[in-house]
């Protein structure tokens, strides 16, 4: 979609402010080249679609995957996956199990 002229302009500024997400499921998918390519596109598409968004604040990335981390580290390799994969700085919110 980012190099298709028929839909690049979708990533135009005047369009770029309807994005709001970036979801990828099944991220335990993307692992050495393929998580390398992937974050690369994932910046290009951030780059683009943030560039219409009044502030950066608009723009939230998610990622879904039952079987990311595991052992002690877990939570903590979680959020080091998903910073590196988008770029971004992810945070851990813990449930309340109550």
């Amino acid at each position: 979609l980012l190099i298709r002229p028929k839909d690049s302009s979708i990533f135009d500024p005047k369009n770029a402010n309807q994005w709001r997400f970036l979801v990828y499921d099944e991220t335990h998918m993307y692992d050495g080249a393929k998580a390398m390519k992937m974050a690369l596109l994932t910046r290009r598409v951030k780059d683009r679609a943030k560039a219409g968004n009044v502030t950066e604040n608009t723009f939230q990335c998610f990622a879904t995957s039952a079987t990311i981390g595991t052992g002690d580290n877990s939570v903590t390799e979680v959020a080091d996956f998903a910073t590196k994969l988008f770029g971004e700085t992810f945070s851990i919110i813990p449930l309340n199990n109550k």
